[in-house]
């Protein structure tokens, strides 16, 4: 299953706001190991599904696979993705 990069942008502009208990979020410090423990394990876990079937209307493939260090801050992998 595939991400789109306007839905990673999505995600982001989310946490730029609040977590998934309501807490404001230090961006900077808000890496992708933090991102998988407050944000999709919870909503996955929930829903019982894959966090892109919460984010997508339909199918979505892959164009790329990218290769990323998830300890990098979520704001530095968006921008480099876009």
């Amino acid at each position: 299953r595939g991400i789109t990069v306007l839905q990673l942008h999505h995600i982001w502009r989310h946490l730029l706001y609040l977590d998934s208990k309501g807490q404001c979020v230090n961006v900077a410090a808000a890496n992708l190991y933090w991102v998988v423990d407050n944000v999709v394990r919870p909503m996955t876990e929930k829903h019982k599904c894959s966090f892109v079937e919460l984010l997508a209307w339909g199918p979505q493939s892959p164009m790329w696979f990218v290769s990323h260090w998830w300890g990098e801050p979520v704001g530095d992998f968006v921008s480099c993705v876009k």
